[in-house]
């Protein structure tokens, strides 16, 4: 089987991505993370403050599981988000631990990925519901069929439904730029061990 970034990066791209940046004369900035949720507790970091740029105050989490997410609607709502790697006890570990350190929000929204099996670690639809009554104001169930996780496939197409219908909708921050973003995960990644290192700085000088 061909590797995947669902795998991680595959380290012989890495001559190939650099040979490129040097025809191109392109920086080339490595995100290092071991574990997939730590860049979850930066990504809610740097999304604070692109809001916080634009003078709005986010009191809205959006949980988004596995594949199941949609950005867009996460910034129109001007909300928060935080992803999960998958329905499982670590994952709601780290849900718990982000909620204690920066909660509390007065709603919390939650999809949830079924897989089809009770599997070990599975965490039940009682201890995500105790994850949500953390809202100060409403707690909800996003596209989630309770009775029948984690086989509830009809949340594949039911997500996408459930959050068209979510309001109020405001427009969007501006756009951040590469060179603030690079600032902010430099700033708040290395207390969730994630770090950026620059392979390849640019050469050429600006005429």
């Amino acid at each position: 089987m061909s590797p995947e970034a669902e795998w991680g990066f595959d380290t012989a791209l890495a001559d190939d991505v650099a040979a490129l940046a040097r025809q191109m004369d392109w920086r080339v900035v490595r995100i290092d993370f071991y574990e997939p949720e730590a860049l979850s507790f930066a990504a809610a970091a740097i999304h604070r403050e692109w809001y916080r740029d634009a003078e709005i105050r986010p009191t809205r989490l959006i949980v988004d599981s596995f594949l199941l997410m949609d950005p867009l609607t996460t910034l129109e709502l001007h909300a928060l988000p935080f992803w999960l790697l998958f329905c499982v006890e670590p994952s709601a570990d780290a849900l718990q631990r982000f909620l204690d350190a920066e909660g509390p929000f007065d709603e919390i929204d939650l999809m949830l990925f079924s897989h089809g099996t009770e599997s070990i670690g599975l965490a039940s639809i009682e201890r995500w519901r105790a994850l949500l009554d953390k809202a100060t104001r409403s707690g909800r169930f996003i596209g989630v069929d309770t009775a029948r996780y984690p086989r509830d496939f009809a949340t594949f197409v039911q997500f996408g439904r459930a959050l068209a219908r979510m309001q109020p909708r405001s427009a969007v921050p501006p756009a951040m730029t590469l060179a603030r973003f690079e600032t902010l995960l430099r700033q708040h990644g290395p207390a969730y061990a994630v770090h950026c290192a620059e392979l390849a700085p640019k050469t050429r000088v600006p005429t």
